[in-house]
């Protein structure tokens, strides 16, 4: 049978292996003549691959190209998209300005002007899903750290009002999240954008961007929050994150939900490395992985009503089938309830079933 390369993120479960796949370090992550499955597809994205070698399902493959594109169109077609693009662009430059400003020159943080550019986009009246759906069409920006930066700054909004934060809050959690990796603007690009893994060193140096934020932003006239969220944003309430091994009592809430929105925001997002994943992959991601490494007062609020948002939502099943999402399944929340034709499916009840992209 013929082999065809395709980009990871055309990858399907019941899809046969081709040829062996290593890591960028040379280890052997999937054998040939395995069969994919969800966990399998993860973890290479995980891993940083790209493309892999499958046996030829062209007819299949096609399709659902065809289907991710015209739905990738459609959305950018919209003229609440390209009210947002137009504002979003902006605000990305109006950032990227400022904060260079304080990085080089020691200048002081203009938190109204920060607050505006934040108010620039909430105005579009772009909440839930549809937030996501806006950031999501941003990923062709070139200025990862500045972009990244906006999204998880919108993605705090979004929390905070699902939590239901004051106005004061929830502007202020917002600040947090958009001033969170400012660090990052002290470490040499080529190694945020580096392919593949990073060598220990390279880690080492990489990490330090918590501290280097947090002594950007110790010298502002800022709520204390907003410096400790710098800080502490890679901390685990399980005590394996840093820069300190801080454990759950000793992180400031802020820093949760700013972690949670950057884990997400960073799995959804097309890297260098690796394709974005799918909401409902980082959802299951954060289920098995997530409650003891992120406080679960703030990441089960967030899994929930992230997979709420996508209820009547079109999705593309990882057996080539259309479905609709009709329920959420609240034990299993990567695993809804879907509608194909007629049928119902519960794919909490259906191992190796489930949604590989919304539609």
């Amino acid at each position: 049978m013929q082999i065809r390369k395709i980009p990871i993120h055309y990858a399907r479960a019941n899809m046969t292996i081709a040829e062996n796949i290593y890591d960028s370090m040379g280890l052997l992550l999937v054998t040939e003549d395995t069969a994919l499955t969800p966990r399998i597809i993860i973890k290479l994205k995980l891993h940083g691959v790209n493309q892999i070698g499958v046996y030829d399902y062209r007819k299949e493959i096609d399709i659902f190209v065809d289907e991710q594109m015209t739905y990738l169109d459609r959305v950018r077609q919209t003229k609440t998209f390209k009210s947002f693009q137009v504002d979003f662009s902006k605000s990305v430059d109006e950032f990227r300005k400022d904060i260079n400003e304080v990085v080089t020159n020691n200048k002081e943080i203009n938190i109204p002007k920060l607050t505006h550019e934040l108010d620039r986009l909430l105005a579009q009246n772009v909440t839930g899903s549809s937030m996501f759906e806006m950031l999501q069409c941003m990923r062709e920006y070139d200025d990862l750290t500045y972009v990244h930066s906006l999204n998880v700054g919108l993605i705090c909004h979004v929390i905070g009002g699902w939590l239901n934060f004051s106005k004061e809050d929830n502007y202020l959690l917002s600040l947090c999240g958009l001033l969170h990796d400012v660090g990052k603007l002290c470490i040499p690009k080529k190694l945020i954008t580096k392919p593949g893994k990073l060598t220990a060193e390279e880690f080492t140096t990489v990490k330090a961007h918590a501290y280097r934020g947090y002594e950007i932003l110790k010298k502002q006239n800022i709520d204390e929050r907003i410096k400790l969220a710098a800080l502490m944003h890679h901390e685990k309430c399980d005590g394996t994150g840093y820069p300190d091994g801080l454990k759950s009592e000793q992180i400031i809430d802020f820093a949760k939900i700013v972690a949670v929105a950057d884990v997400y925001d960073a799995m959804t997002a097309n890297r260098v490395y690796r394709a974005g994943l799918c909401p409902f992959d980082v959802i299951e991601l954060f289920e098995s992985d997530g409650l003891q490494k992120f406080d679960p007062k703030f990441l089960l609020p967030f899994l929930e009503r992230t997979s709420e948002s996508y209820i009547n939502h079109d999705v593309y099943l990882s057996n080539g089938q259309k479905a609709r999402v009709i329920m959420i399944n609240k034990a299993a929340l990567s695993k809804p309830v879907v509608q194909v034709s007629q049928q119902f499916i519960d794919l909490s009840q259906r191992p190796g079933l489930h949604i590989r992209a919304i539609l």
